[in-house]
Order: structure tokens, then sequence, then C-alpha cells
């Protein structure tokens, strides 16, 4: 065998040692990490030694076992820094157009302001047209109560008082305690829904996608023109949005199970 095809085998052997580890199981022995590897323990604490001058483990000094290190962490941060929303959320709204027919589209907090980031258009002629870049009030409409409604208290004080609730349509929000129930009970159920409150003739559903630290990054979110609703598409509209924004929030390294 050429050294070239010998170091892969030990990357290999350095990758499986690293897959050992989970969740479940985040410390592991040298005899642990052996027996699960079918390695030799003197091979095996080898490589513990080098990954942990390294920085890859780290050696818990009461127990002995090895967990995983700081290192890897950095390294996920630089993955997480860089990971494109938007590559991984097109896929998923793409499919719920093609079910529904309906726009959909994923907006984030820009300067206390709702922005669209990403906007799929829906099959039909009639459509609530949202552009890339668009912005709004946090506080009227689905798509930027949900991005509202997981802010700190105090942040959703200074929110209101430096934005004001203006009326845009007659169906917005104007009152601060109305407004603050609203949000207490989109927590409670987990989604946003809205009629005419930015858009007029237009219902919009909502559902917040979180990243790997279980913090609202941004919001999922589905118009439906009024002339063109019922309350059987509107209630799928919630189930597939919310579902759609678990699918991302997951992607993105965020496990409820996990975050409780």
């Amino acid at each position: 065998m050429s050294d070239e095809l010998k170091g892969v085998g030990s990357i290999i052997k350095v990758i499986n040692l690293l897959d050992c580890f989970s969740f479940g199981e985040a410390e592991l022995g040298v005899m642990e990490l052996s027996q699960t590897l079918k390695m030799p323990k003197a091979t095996v604490s080898r490589m513990v030694n080098v990954l942990e001058k390294k920085g890859y483990l780290e050696q818990n000094t009461v127990t002995k076992k090895y967990k995983l290190g700081t290192k890897l962490f950095y390294l996920g941060s630089i993955v997480l820094r860089h990971m494109n929303i938007s590559d991984k959320a097109l896929p998923i709204m793409e499919d719920i157009m093609e079910e529904t027919g309906e726009s959909i589209y994923l907006n984030i907090i820009k300067d206390n302001e709702r922005m669209c980031l990403l906007y799929v258009r829906g099959k039909h002629d009639l459509q609530a047209m949202v552009y890339v870049g668009q912005r709004s009030p946090l506080y009227a409409g689905a798509s930027a109560k949900v991005l509202l409604a997981f802010m700190k208290d105090s942040e959703v004080d200074k929110v209101i008082t430096k934005t004001g609730l203006a009326r845009i349509t007659p169906g917005t929000i104007t009152d601060t305690d109305q407004l603050k129930k609203e949000l207490a009970k989109i927590r409670e159920q987990g989604y946003a829904y809205s009629v005419n409150e930015r858009i007029q003739g237009v219902i919009s559903v909502s559902a917040p996608v979180r990243d790997h630290n279980g913090q609202v990054i941004c919001s999922f979110t589905m118009s439906i023109p009024e002339v063109r609703a019922d309350w059987d598409k509107i209630n799928q509209s919630i189930e597939l949005v919310k579902e759609g924004a678990k699918k991302l929030s997951f992607q993105l390294g965020w496990d409820k199970q996990l975050c409780q």
C-alpha cells in the first residue's frame, strides 16, 4: 500500500473515532473507544493523545474520559457563520409552493424592520407581490409579528417606542396592549396569522425559523389573497408553513428535543 493510501486510512480512523461521540455519549474512555472501533487500545490511546494536543478532544480530569474539544466548536462556528440560509430554504419553499400554488417568502429583521430575504412566487395570476429587500414595520402582518414575538420584552418595547403603531390598513393593530397579547398568543401557538393587517385583501401565515441555539432568526411565510382562501386552505397553509419552518430550523442545527 502506498504512503498516500496509508495516510487516507489514518484519516478515516480519526474520523471514525470522532464519530463515536454523540449527545447520548458525550464522554468516552479509551477502552470504550477501542471496543467500539475494534482497534487495539494502544492505537486508540495514541490517536486520542494527538487529538487532545490539537484541541479536538478534551479530558475530564475526574472521570479521565474524553469529550469533543473546543477546536471542533470553533470549526463548527465557522460553518454556521457562512451557512447560506437561502440555499437551504429555497427547496423547501418551492415544494410548498408547488403543493399550494401560493407565494412563499423568508424574512429577517433589518434595522428594526421586517425585510424579505427570499421570495418564491405562486402559480396564480392574483398574488400579494413581495420582492426581495422589501421592508415593513415589525408590528404589522404575520411575517413581521413572528419576528417581533420572539424578541425580548425590552426589545419589543424599544421597537414600539421607536416606530409607533401607525395604522397601515383598517386591520392593523395600533393598540400596544392588544399587540402584546397577540405576540404572547404567537409564542404559545408557534405561528402567526393575520388578515388585512399590512396589505388589504391578504391573509398571511408565518412560523419562526430557529438556529442551532434555538434563537429565532427569520420567519417562513405564506400569503394568500382573501378571495381565494377558506378555512380548509388556511389550516393546510398553517401546517405546511410550520412544517417548512421546522425543516429549515433542523437543517440549521436546531433540534427541539435536544434544546429542551
